[in-house]
């Protein structure tokens, strides 16, 4: 018996696709940030960096924001320490904060030029595509499906 999946149905090409689309963006940015002298960073890196950017947070917290283990946050924090993209505070009772170091910050600058070059790359007059109207489609099904789990731990 066939274990595969014969019928798409639009939640798993849309499933399928935004995989896809993750990775190749990612694949774009963080080779770029290679070529840029960041040859350590990879997409679960920059993402764990990103989410620094707005302040520091716990290791606790940083887990819980990616949906992964503590352990693997821990594993990671290690190496981008040692690679000095991240700092630690003193402890503040048993909260110890992490925070991006002057080079993390040096990373997200650029990721964020990647993704500013990205933008412009794809104009919307030129694509038929039009981005703002993506991303206000996606944030409308990622709301919906909220509200889907929300109903299905009642």
């Amino acid at each position: 018996m066939s274990t595969s999946l014969t019928q798409d149905t639009h939640f798993l090409t849309i499933a399928r696709s935004s995989a896809d689309l993750y990775s190749q963006i990612m694949d774009i940015v963080c080779r770029e940030l290679h070529t840029a002298g960041y040859q350590t960073i990879t997409p679960s890196a920059l993402l764990l960096l990103s989410q620094l950017d707005c302040g520091e947070a716990t290791a606790s917290e940083l887990a819980r924001n990616l949906g992964v283990s503590r352990q693997r946050i821990t594993n990671s924090v290690k190496e981008l320490k040692q690679e000095g993209y991240l700092q630690q505070a003193p402890a503040r009772g048993k909260r110890i904060p992490l925070s991006l170091s002057q080079d993390g910050q040096a990373i997200i600058a650029k990721a964020r030029q990647v993704f500013a070059q990205l933008d412009k790359a794809v104009p919307d007059s030129k694509s038929g595509l039009n981005l703002s109207e993506y991303i206000t489609m996606s944030a409308k099904l990622l709301s919906i499906l909220s509200e889907l789990k929300a109903d299905n731990k009642k």
